[in-house]
């Protein structure tokens, strides 16, 4: 809908919800509102525990009049978080119609209690015919990358078709889909997206240690793919249950074929629970199982450890039960969380402190969701601060100084979100980003490492300044020393009245500087010349039968001989690097994964064998 078609809409000041609102979360609201004078959705994102439900509730606070809001979940215990978090903003319960939950209704379908209706899909979707869509300002849809699924168009469209001043706010912390669907299909605008690296950066959420733990049984190169619900390319549910310690025998399988399965499976829980009980140090941790049996094995696999407490929470999970662990576990009772179907979404646990993948994916979103229930402060810890770096060094001081991701599947390999590396060390250049990477390999220091890669870019930006400094006093002097001699020359010629050849000025030299001679190499071959070890100036001075002659040379080298194409040490053999930094090269053939790289490292092995 354009501009002209939307009445104007002009929101109240900010501030007048019982909570106290963070500076993004003004931002947002202001921005949402901003938006719709020109749009009628529009798309909040922010990541995980900071607080998209408290915008939401801050923009229904500010909205002008009287109006009445829907608010639309899929899930069942986010609409009863919802109902509770709105509720204490803006002062009164939000209505909830859900299930059994049925608001009184007024004559023609309207609703009194309150200001907010807070709904499930499943539930609106069979009954929304009996509510009129003129009685409602704003629909709200919270998990909005579900939006693009025929319920919530179907839904969206009836209230937005019957009530054209209707205004709509999608908010999610994964926005992404994959499927064609887009969520533009109601939003058409994004009013503020947030990434999880900016609120960690920020203060708001605290920093991801990333732990990739080899487990030699785990193999997932056969796994199949299909589509998930969000239309995204993921691995099947069966055979990650096969390959995940969650197979269950067939009906017609035989006793024996029954046992070896269980004990497979069990083999495959135990290689998991060991390393967690031993990273997590009494810390409590979900675990995110692939399958209901693996999620029930992983939980009875943990209780046989000494002192240790594990509860699983399936799809499947009675209301109350689930209620009842899921409180024993917020309030420490409970050490191990596993989950499957369930705990993606929704889920608000800020005690978490280790995150465990104990299930592969290829989706982003899922990925992003997972960790999204290990990256909250501490309750009442970072509001109490003004700047980012009180903030951080409140999270850094408290019992949750980080959150740590223990990785069996090699999923934080493939979406690489963010990590302590990657908050202290910034915008650090690659290379010494790289030395850091290896500092804190052969350490386990993390910030004593990223220190000393910042002093060494601190000393190579000031040898830089200071290089670029002398240069320019050096060009200074030469503009100085030449306007000189042109003084001289003019008052000979004022004062002497001599005629001067006005295409030569006798004994004055222009300031130059030696020019590079430029073969005929290429612009190409010079780049890959640079590429493989040759200074950029003696590239230039190649013929281009040159230049193609020590490219053939210099790329046809193997082995020991091969040249670095890249790293702090390019243009060296790997017989210099071994030698010279034996304990880089054992670094680098373990994490470097360019597979001719790592092809020329086998071939130097072989030559080194035989020497």
């Amino acid at each position: 809908m354009i501009a002209a078609m939307l009445p104007p809409l002009t929101p109240l000041a900010s501030g007048l919800g019982v909570l106290k609102m963070r500076p993004y979360q003004v931002q947002a609201t202001d921005a949402i509102y901003r938006d719709w004078q020109t749009h009628r959705a529009t798309l909040c994102v922010l990541p995980t525990g900071m607080g998209k439900t408290v915008v939401a509730a801050e923009t229904i606070c500010r909205a002008p009049g009287e109006g009445r809001w829907l608010f639309l979940s899929h899930l069942r215990e986010i609409n009863y978080q919802t109902v509770a978090s709105i509720g204490r903003h803006i002062g009164e319960e939000p209505a909830l119609e859900m299930g059994q939950h049925r608001e009184e209704r007024l004559g023609h379908g309207i609703y009194d209690r309150s200001r907010v209706l807070v709904s499930s899909v499943q539930t609106m979707i069979s009954r929304m015919k009996d509510f009129d869509p003129q009685h409602f300002d704003g629909l709200i849809i919270d998990e909005a990358h579900h939006a693009a699924a025929v319920t919530y168009r179907r839904i969206w469209e009836y209230f937005s078709e019957g009530n054209p001043a209707l205004r709509g706010l999608l908010i999610t912390a994964t926005p992404n889909r994959v499927d064609g669907l887009t969520i533009g299909c109601i939003a058409t605008s994004c009013a503020i997206e947030i990434q999880i690296a900016d609120g960690i950066n920020d203060g708001w959420l605290v920093p991801i240690q990333q732990k990739f733990i080899r487990v030699s049984e785990l193999r997932f190169d056969g796994l199949k793919t299909r589509k998930n619900k969000s239309g995204e390319q993921d691995f099947a549910d069966d055979d990650l249950a096969r390959v995940m310690g969650g197979e269950k025998a067939a009906e017609e399988a035989s006793e024996a074929e029954r046992l070896e399965i269980l004990k497979r499976a069990e083999h495959i829980c135990h290689k998991i629970a060991e390393p967690t009980i031993r990273e997590a140090q009494g810390r409590q941790a979900i675990v995110f199982c692939a399958s209901v049996a693996q999620a029930e094995r992983m939980a009875e696999v943990l209780r046989r450890f000494p002192g240790v407490t594990a509860r699983e929470v399936i799809g499947s999970t009675d209301d109350e039960e689930r209620s009842e662990i899921v409180e024993d576990f917020k309030a420490g009772r409970i050490q191990f969380l596993c989950l499957c179907q369930i705990g993606t979404e929704g889920f608000d646990a800020p005690s978490v402190e280790l995150v465990v993948m104990a299930r592969p994916t290829k989706s982003q979103a899922l990925y992003k969701q997972m960790l999204g229930r290990g990256t909250r402060p501490l309750p009442g810890l970072v509001d109490a601060y003004d700047t980012a770096e009180e903030r951080r060094q409140a999270i850094a001081n408290s019992r949750k100084p980080h959150m740590t991701v223990l990785d069996f599947v090699g999923v934080s390999g493939k979406h690489k979100l963010v990590s302590t590396l990657d908050v202290l060390a910034g915008d650090m250049p690659e290379d010494l980003r790289r030395e850091v990477a290896y500092e804190m390999a052969v350490t386990g220091e993390t910030a004593d490492a990223v220190a000393k890669g910042w002093e060494k870019k601190r000393k190579r930006d000031e040898d830089e300044k200071r290089r670029i400094e002398e240069a320019e006093q050096r060009r200074q002097e030469a503009i100085r020393r030449e306007q000189e001699r042109r003084a001289q020359v003019r008052a000979s010629v004022e004062y002497q009245a001599e005629y001067v050849d006005p295409f030569s000025r006798g004994d004055v030299r222009p300031v130059t500087t030696q020019p590079v001679f430029r073969g005929g190499s290429t612009d190409k071959q010079v780049e890959l010349l640079v590429r493989l070890g040759i200074s950029r100036e003696k590239a230039m001075s190649f013929t281009k039968r040159q230049a193609g002659s020590v490219i053939d040379k210099r790329q046809s080298q193997r082995g020991r001989d091969w040249i670095m194409r890249f790293g702090k040490h390019v243009g060296k053999t790997l017989a210099e690097i071994q030698r010279s930094e034996p304990d880089y090269f054992r670094w680098m053939t373990q994490n470097i994964r360019d597979a001719e790289f790592q092809q020329q490292v086998e071939l130097f092995r072989q030559q080194w064998g035989k020497q």
